[in-house]
C-alpha cells in the first residue's frame, strides 16, 4: 500500500540550516557588540580621567613656576632693599595676580580635599609675600632676615605640598592605567565566550547535520542498494518532518509500487504460461 503524503509541517530543511548558522551568527554578533560596547565605555571614561590629570599636572607645574619666578622677584628686591622704591616693590607684588591666576587653573581641575592644605598654604605664602613694602622699609638687613626666617619656610612649605600633590597625581594615572589594562581584558571577555559558543554550537550543528541529514541519506542509500542488488524491500523509516522525510516516504512508496508492478508482471507471465501449456 503507498503511503500517504506527510500532514506534519514543520520547518523546511532549508529553514533548519538557515536557523542554525543565523543562531550562530547571533551569538557571535551579540558578544562582539558587547565587547565594542565594553572596551569604548572604558576608553572613554580612562581617557576623560587621564585627561583631566595630565591637566592637573601641567596646571601644577605652571604655578609652580610662577610662584618661584614670584620668590626670585621678592629675592632681588630684598638683595636692592637700601635703594628700592616703593614703586618698584609693588610692581613686584603685581605677580600676585598671575599666580592667583594659576591656583584659580589648578582648583577649576581638582575638586579632592587634599587641596585644602595646598590652599592653604598658597594663601599663606601669597600673604606673607604682600608684606614686602613694608619690610623693604626696613633695610636691606632685616629684609633679608624677613625673606629667610619668614617668607622661604612658608615656601618651602609650600613647594613640598605641590610635590606631594604631583606624586599624588601621578599614582592616580598609575591607577587608571591599570583600570584601563583591566578593562581592556575585560572587554576580551565576551570575544573569548563568543569563540567558544561559537565553536560549540558548530559542534552541535555538525552533529545536527550528521545525526539527522547525513546518517538517514546514508540508509536511504544502504536501503536502495539492497533492493537493486538483492530485491529486498525497501523498510527504512526515521522521524522528522522535513523534505528529508518526504523524499524517503515517496521512495518507499516507488518502492512499493515497483514491487507490486513486479509481482502483477510475475503473475501474468505465469498465468501466460499455464494457458500455453
Amino acid at each position: 500500500m503507498a503511503r500517504s503524503r506527510l500532514d506534519r509541517k514543520g520547518l523546511s530543511l532549508a529553514g533548519k540550516l538557515i536557523f542554525s548558522l543565523c543562531t550562530i551568527a547571533s551569538v557571535l554578533l551579540a558578544t562582539a557588540v558587547m565587547s565594542i560596547l565594553e572596551y569604548r565605555r572604558m576608553s572613554d571614561y580612562v581617557t576623560e580621567e587621564i585627561g583631566m590629570n595630565i591637566g592637573c599636572i601641567n596646571a601644577s607645574r605652571s604655578l609652580s613656576e610662577l610662584v618661584d619666578g614670584y620668590g626670585h622677584d621678592i629675592l632681588l628686591a630684598v638683595g636692592s632693599a637700601d635703594s628700592l622704591s616703593a614703586g618698584t616693590a609693588n610692581e613686584v607684588l603685581l605677580r600676585e595676580k598671575d599666580c592667583r591666576e594659576a591656583f584659580s587653573a589648578l582648583l577649576s581641575l581638582e575638586t579632592e580635599e587634599s587641596m585644602d592644605s595646598l590652599k592653604a598654604s598658597f594663601e599663606s605664602y601669597i600673604r606673607t609675600a604682600g608684606e614686602l613694602p613694608s619690610v623693604l622699609e626696613s633695610g636691606r638687613k632685616a629684609a633679608m632676615g624677613w625673606f629667610f626666617g619668614t617668607l622661604r619656610p612658608c615656601y618651602s612649605e609650600f613647594n613640598r605640598l605641590v610635590v606631594a600633590y604631583d606624586s599624588l597625581v601621578h599614582e592616580r594615572l598609575m591607577i587608571k592605567a591599570d583600570e584601563f589594562d583591566l578593562g581592556f581584558y575585560r572587554s576580551l571577555v565576551p570575544v573569548i565566550v563568543s569563540v567558544i559558543a561559537g565553536l560549540l554550537l558548530i559542534t552541535l550543528l555538525l552533529f545536527f547535520l550528521l545525526s539527522f541529514y547525513v546518517k538517514p541519506l546514508y540508509r536511504m542509500l544502504g536501503n536502495m542498494e539492497d533492493y537493486i542488488s538483492h530485491g529486498k524491500k525497501y523498510t527504512y523509516d526515521f522521524e522528522g518532518d522535513d523534505q528529508l522525510r518526504q523524499l524517503n516516504a515517496r521512495i518507499t512508496e516507488v518502492v512499493d509500487e515497483n514491487v507490486e508492478f513486479k509481482r502483477r508482471v510475475k503473475l501474468l507471465k505465469e498465468e501466460k504460461l499455464r494457458e500455453e501449456s
